[in-house]
């Protein structure tokens, strides 16, 4: 060996094991840096199950379910709602009732004389030129009407008062009297069905003179199936026509009976007379008379 190759040696022999390649820089103390460089592995470090790396794609978090009613609808949007309905009918009521709303309202009339001189108090719609709702009338002639009216006529509920005095009281239907009503007058008092202001259907009528009669009507007049019951105590059941008997009908009286057909108010055709001794005369009548076969 030379003494070049001597030297060389020495050299290497002094030279520190830090210096004899490229050293990483120093680092501070790190637990995981520190298992890496005695043989540990990160992956099986102790502590890798309680802070696992993220995943590089993360699920979004999904969103809390909501309950819901079962139509697809959540409760606490239906509160709402009603809540602001609920707000918005209690406006309309302060605004109605303190008159904060640009609508029109009926405006009250009391002693109005309208074109033809007859005095009215109600409340008067001017855009409509027609008053609303309950009014009384006083005619010029002397009669008078409490009730309600619909284009300034008798409609609704009322009671209209002729000038010598009978009445007409119930539903009114563009002014005349219609359904269930009743009158009242010097002759005597109805009550029952009405049509255009005229007994007609069922109802019943007291005369003033003592008789009565309750059973159909038709325009005005007795006609169909009924009772008419005279002030002595007599009866006629059966059917009428414009008023008076006609058809099959019964009369019964203290001193005799009858059951047959009728005509005008006249026994006619066939019958059975009985007297209240028991004396009983069948047969053919005409015009009231018995005809002798």
């Amino acid at each position: 060996m030379s003494s070049r190759d001597r030297q060389t040696m020495d050299n290497r022999r002094n030279t520190p094991a830090t210096l004899a390649a490229h050293p990483e820089p120093e680092e501070p103390d790190n637990p995981e840096k520190s298992r890496s460089t005695i043989g540990i592995p990160p992956a099986a470090a102790p502590d890798a199950s309680i802070a696992p790396a993220p995943a590089a794609h993360p699920e979004p978090e999904q969103p809390e379910k909501t309950p819901h009613d079962g139509q697809g609808r959540r409760p606490d949007v239906l509160k709402r709602a009603l809540a602001t309905v609920f707000v918005i009918l209690t406006l309309f009521s302060v605004l109605f009732s303190f008159d904060l709303l640009p609508l029109e309202r009926a405006e009250p009339r009391e002693g109005w004389l309208d074109a033809e001189g007859n005095s009215i108090t109600g409340r008067y719609m001017a855009s409509k030129d027609e008053y609303v709702g309950a009014v009384t009338i006083s005619f010029m002639d002397g009669a008078s009407y409490e009730g309600e009216l619909k284009g300034n006529r008798f409609s609704g509920q009322g009671t209209f008062t002729a000038v010598d005095g009978w009445t007409l009281s119930g539903e009114f239907v563009n002014g005349r009297l219609n359904g269930q009503g009743s009158y009242q007058g010097a002759d005597g008092s109805y009550s029952g069905q009405f049509k255009d202001s005229l007994p007609d259907g069922y109802g019943a009528f007291s005369s003033v003179d003592g008789w009565s009669y309750a059973g159909d009507f038709l325009a005005g007049r007795i006609h169909g199936q009924g009772t008419l019951t005279f002030a002595d105590g007599s009866t006629y059941s059966g059917s009428f026509k414009d008023g008076l008997a006609d058809g099959y009908g019964e009369v019964t009286n203290p001193v005799w009976s009858y059951s047959g057909d009728f005509t005008a108010g006249y026994r006619n055709g066939t019958g059975t007379l009985v007297f209240d001794n028991g004396e009983e005369i069948t047969g053919t009548w005409q015009a009231g008379l018995y005809i002798e076969d």
